[in-house]
């Protein structure tokens, strides 16, 4: 990943709308880089439903939230994610995890997700916009070939149904955390 940083580039490309991703100056830590390489592209995305940013100082934790897709079971509900970058990254991919529970074929009761990109088809061009629009549209077209959650895999056939329990995870979730 290049970090050089060209002040008027950066201008430039903010002034026209561009999608790109810019680094720090040179005087700044390494670390930044990891930052605005994630955070820019993120930000001057444009997309809908999904976000993240670095949770309190340390650079390596993020919160993400996704919002499920119009026409998805999963539509007008909203989900916390932890996205936890190793210090090789983008060499490596980052831990995410769903904080928020949720039912879904690919995604276990403890929030863990089954998702090739995180895994054995991890590419270093990768960054959170990528990880994240890939988790969103998970959420509406599982893999039931490969499922961490069974019972999801085997009710998403019957929609009506499944909707109904995908609905009441969310509250009973949002019940516990009230209470």
């Amino acid at each position: 990943m290049d970090c050089s940083f060209d002040m008027g580039l950066a201008i430039t490309a903010l002034q026209l709308g561009e999608n790109r991703i810019f680094c720090p100056p040179p005087s700044l830590p390494v670390l930044s880089c990891l930052d605005y390489s994630m955070g820019w592209d993120l930000l001057m995305s444009g997309d809908v439903g999904v976000s993240a940013f670095p949770e309190a100082e340390n650079i390596f934790s993020w919160i993400g939230t996704i919002e499920g897709s119009k026409g998805t079971p999963y539509e007008g509900l909203s989900f916390k994610l932890s996205l936890r970058f190793p210090y090789d990254y983008p060499f490596k991919p980052p831990q995410v995890k769903f904080e928020t529970p949720c039912f879904h074929p690919n995604i276990d009761h403890c929030g863990n997700i089954c998702l090739d990109i995180l895994q054995d088809m991890w590419s270093s061009a990768y960054d959170c916009r990528t990880i994240l629009l890939s988790i969103q549209s998970l959420l509406g077209e599982p893999n039931n070939e490969s499922p961490l959650n069974s019972y999801a895999a085997t009710l998403w056939s019957n929609q009506e149904d499944y909707r109904k329990m995908v609905h009441k995870h969310y509250v009973d979730a949002a019940e516990v955390l009230e209470s």
